[in-house]
């Protein structure tokens, strides 16, 4: 089992939030109070932040929404849906592919990689990346998990021809490595841990529980679970407990 190279780890090192240009933020009905439409990954952790911080009291409204990733929020920055982004560096790159793009990255967070993880349903033999060669493989498209798996499948001697890649939401993906229907899954956060939850097999590009450990504590600033998530993994561990 390899674990990614300085070329991954790069990619997935930067966290960018961007700002649409292309015009001002939307106006309501008596054109005296602007919002400010602002998307957010997997749950309200800035929106919380900013009311702990007491930096919630603005001049403006602001109106906040979730989506599973940040390719997702750049998509709705292109089309004018948002005004304010954040995603990995990733997304914008192949959002700004057609030479056109109506966005500027106006802050950098640098963060961590071992949030990101390729894991196989439960009871497969799959248990290394080289083991994918002929194998479906689910995956974000056009986010750092995209850039990952093609980065473990080079350092395998694998190419992206080898495998059949399936791009795939996160939550699809993991009704789909649950159904059968696609033989390992390339994500991070949340997605990873409901699925490993619902017994996947441990990530393959990590041999080491305690580096799996470290990444799980590590992924809960950047894509915590979600409510249900939580209260799914808080009742398991109560049922395991009361035998």
């Amino acid at each position: 089992m390899r674990r990614a190279g300085p070329a991954l780890a790069l990619a997935a090192l930067l966290i960018v939030v961007l700002s649409a240009c292309g015009g001002p933020a939307g106006a309501d009905d008596d054109g005296d109070t602007v919002t400010l439409r602002v998307g957010a990954t997997g749950w309200q952790r800035e929106e919380a932040l900013l009311k702990f911080a007491r930096l919630d009291d603005t001049p403006y409204r602001v109106r906040w929404s979730l989506f599973q990733g940040g390719d997702k929020q750049l998509e709705a920055v292109r089309v004018g849906a948002l005004d304010v982004a954040g995603s990995s560096e990733i997304p914008p790159v192949f959002a700004a592919a057609d030479g056109r793009p109506n966005f500027k990255v106006v802050a950098v967070q640098r963060g961590t990689t071992l949030n990101q993880e390729v894991i196989a349903p439960k009871g497969s033999d799959v248990t290394s990346i080289a083991q994918l060669k002929g194998k479906k493989v689910g995956y974000v498209k056009n986010t750092t998990a995209h850039c990952f798996l093609y980065e473990l499948l080079q350092q395998a001697g694998l190419g992206w021809d080898d495998i059949t890649a399936t791009p795939l939401e996160p939550d699809k993906a993991l009704a789909a490595l649950n159904g059968g229907s696609i033989d390992a899954f390339a994500g991070y956060g949340n997605a990873i841990t409901a699925a490993r939850q619902q017994g996947g097999n441990p990530g393959l590009n990590r041999d080491n529980p305690l580096e799996r450990h470290f990444r799980d504590g590590q992924c809960a600033p950047v894509h915590a679970p979600q409510e249900d998530v939580a209260l799914l993994a808080l009742g398991s561990r109560a049922l395991e407990a009361t035998g």
